[in-house]
């Protein structure tokens, strides 16, 4: 994961800030899914006592732990999402959410729901927030986009995955921050590809298939 953030005094920094390894763990039903899901976030900078430049990242190692559930029935399919995020370096600990509705329409998947995070462990800092302000504050614009104390937001989310071949998928999304309370506000635009790495061979195990394997046995054995 990488990153790159420019001040208010025109000052950028970019850099290769962190590795991360997630992943879902599948439980399919004919209309009723759910899924467990498990995130790492290993942070790779470290942050100087009096930055210079724009800081990119909080300095700490993240974990996530949830779930998702969806209902799939025709071309609607309404889905929701919850789990905790623990994060090192004494930053809060974080319960995140989301409900939303996807439609499919042609190659098309819109998605449009509302998320959001809250405190649920608090920050170490939280008798004396100003420790975290002061020492990142001005290398950080003022902003609370890292190192705050205690946030909590909620906003919306709309998204669209376009199926281009049968592997890759081309994704565009657009998130907006309607209320925070110690964390940044703002918006977020996304644009993307997304394909496998590797695909797993189905067996083809239908009645022609069958029968072709079935003569060739056959003929095995005659000779």
């Amino acid at each position: 994961y990488g990153e790159s953030q420019v001040n208010q005094e025109a000052v950028s920094q970019t850099a290769l800030t962190g590795l991360f390894l997630g992943g879902d763990k599948l439980f399919p039903a004919s209309f009723l899914s759910w899924a467990l899901h498990t995130e790492v976030f290993i942070n790779l900078m470290e942050i100087p006592p009096n930055p210079q430049y724009p800081i990119l990242t909080n300095g700490a190692h993240e974990m996530e732990v949830g779930g998702w559930v969806r209902y799939s029935r025709g071309l609607w399919e309404p889905y929701g999402y919850l789990g905790v995020r623990y994060r090192t370096e004494g930053l809060s600990s974080l319960l995140k959410w989301k409900v939303g509705q996807k439609v499919q329409v042609g190659s098309w998947a819109w998605s449009l729901g509302l998320l959001g995070e809250h405190t649920v462990i608090k920050d170490k800092y939280s008798d004396n927030p100003s420790v975290r302000d002061l020492a990142y504050g001005r290398a950080n614009a003022g902003s609370y986009y890292f190192n705050s104390v205690n946030p909590s937001w909620f906003g919306f989310l709309l998204s669209g995955e376009y199926r281009w071949t049968e592997v890759t998928r081309v994704f565009v999304s657009y998130e907006e921050r309607l209320n925070g309370q110690k964390s940044a506000k703002g918006h977020a635009f996304q644009v993307g590809l997304r394909w496998p790495l590797w695909i797993t061979e189905v067996m083809d195990t239908t009645e022609t298939q069958l029968e072709k394997g079935f003569e060739v046995e056959d003929e095995e054995v005659e000779e």
